[in-house]
């Protein structure tokens, strides 16, 4: 029985044409930050990076969402998971938008 999927050579093959593809892509990228002389401050580049604002931003919540909750007194924080205050706030949202 014969495994499917590309084998070492096929993939070997294809390199250099998705490493072309790359190069493009980034080339434009780079020339299109220069025309829009875009620059992100140091805290914007952290925040870019960080797993945590990429959940909250796909989650739809502000990107301090989970820094908000962390400053909060444990005492009124550790009543709920964090599951819990995610589905608490998107609900409280969802109800103000309706």
């Amino acid at each position: 029985q014969q495994k499917q999927g590309y084998n070492v050579e096929e993939l070997q093959e294809m390199l250099p044409y998705h490493e072309d593809r790359i190069e493009k892509a980034l080339s434009k990228t780079l020339d299109e930050k220069e025309k829009a002389s875009f620059e992100m401050s140091e805290e914007d580049v952290v925040r870019f990076r960080c797993n945590g604002a990429r959940i909250c931003a796909l989650l739809g919540l502000q990107l301090d969402f989970l820094d908000r909750l962390e400053e909060m007194p444990p005492e009124d924080r550790d009543h709920l998971t964090l599951c819990e205050w995610i589905v608490t706030f998107l609900t409280k949202t969802m109800n103000l938008l309706a």
